[in-house]
């Protein structure tokens, strides 16, 4: 009895938890919560909270688009300038490599070995 009580108790705490704060919405300002409308996708667990919250206030979010955008570019450009990094990293790792396998073959001794066999007046030579 005392086990469903305590797992009724933290299944409790856990559905409570997920929840989103009632007025939680209401206490952000408009500008993040436009901010958050207008760049977080629309299939979001809370994008219809805050799409209520700003027909509430009345807010369209237009005097934040320009800046949403703004941010959105310069997300895309950082995004851009690190997978730019990230591919001039790998192709150094990738020459290095090469550079030091072609250079360990290079510096083996060159040692070539030869045997002949006489198969009735033919000589065959092979070189390894």
């Amino acid at each position: 009895m005392k086990k469903k009580i305590v797992l009724s108790c933290i299944s409790a705490v856990m559905v409570v938890g997920c929840a989103t704060q009632p007025g939680g919405y209401s206490r952000l300002s408009s500008e993040n919560l436009c901010v958050a409308y207008l760049t977080l996708p629309a299939y979001n667990i809370n994008q219809k909270e805050r799409e209520a919250e700003l027909a509430r206030r009345g807010e369209t979010c237009g005097a934040y688009f320009a800046a949403v955008q703004q941010m959105q570019e310069q997300r895309r450009l950082q995004d851009e300038s690190n997978l730019i990094a990230s591919q001039k990293a790998s192709q150094k790792i990738f020459d290095d490599s090469n550079r030091r396998m072609f250079e360990t073959l290079m510096n083996q001794p060159k040692t070539i070995n030869c045997t002949s066999i006489d198969l009735g007046g033919i000589i065959s030579t092979q070189c390894r």
